[in-house]
């Protein structure tokens, strides 16, 4: 692994938010992992720009080992100005706090965001990356940060329950799903965020600790070996 240059992109987790350098901190699992790194993480990053970014730095051929790190499926950025973004992520608790007209439109916007949609583009986003390595000869592994999906029947009929046929959507979402290679997955179905809650937080009492981080790493090394 010392022998090869790693590409890291993701959302806040992967950027080391929560420790006081973030992504200098050596407890961070990129910096656990190797120092001979690209870090294009940013805080609270959509799936959207780091599979773009991610798919451009295949293309550019900065790294041997890519290294993505899936976020939140809701995720989304609107520009109303070159220097403004409006974040479009879970709307905020308007408790003790003035209710902007941006929040109002946020969650509306997440009323109309449903995470079906959200998961077929996900995969989408894999199918394509994992082309793009194959055909510039690199390594790819995906990280689940933040994605809240499973693999079980019941979960996707109880995902469909607006759908006009259930059997329809839940078999389209089992024929993507199969064109997936997990393989080249770490943790599919349990996300780092989820695996925290279990082992510790970071000092902000929000992202992934170092512990969190420890155990990503050496899972990741485990997946390299293979």
């Amino acid at each position: 692994m010392h022998n090869h240059k790693f590409y890291f992109n993701g959302c806040s987790i992967t950027n080391g938010h929560g420790f006081k350098y973030q992504e200098k901190d050596s407890r961070l699992y990129t910096n656990l992992v190797s120092k001979n790194h690209v870090n294009h993480a940013s805080r609270g990053a959509s799936n959207l720009k780091i599979f773009l970014q991610t798919s451009k730095a295949i293309i550019d051929g900065i790294a041997d080992i890519y290294v993505v790190q899936w976020s939140g499926l809701h995720r989304h950025w609107v520009y109303p100005a070159p220097d403004k973004g409006i974040y479009f992520g879970s709307p905020k608790d308007p408790k003790n706090r003035i209710v902007t007209e941006n929040d109002k439109l946020i969650a509306h916007y997440q009323l109309l965001n449903h995470d079906y949609g959200n998961i077929i583009q996900l995969l989408d986003f894999c199918f394509i990356l994992q082309d793009q390595a194959q055909c510039h000869n690199c390594r790819l592994i995906f990280i689940n940060g933040i994605v809240e999906w499973s693999n079980n029947e019941e979960w996707m009929y109880n995902l469909v329950a607006d759908a006009e046929d259930h059997d329809i959507a839940v078999e389209s979402l089992k024929n993507n799903i199969e064109l997936v290679d997990w393989n080249l997955w770490i943790n599919p179905w349990c996300s780092f965020y989820t695996m925290s809650k279990s082992l510790d937080l970071a000092e902000d009492n929000l992202h992934p600790g170092p512990k969190t981080h420890k155990q990503i790493a050496d899972m990741l090394k485990e997946k390299l070996k293979v």
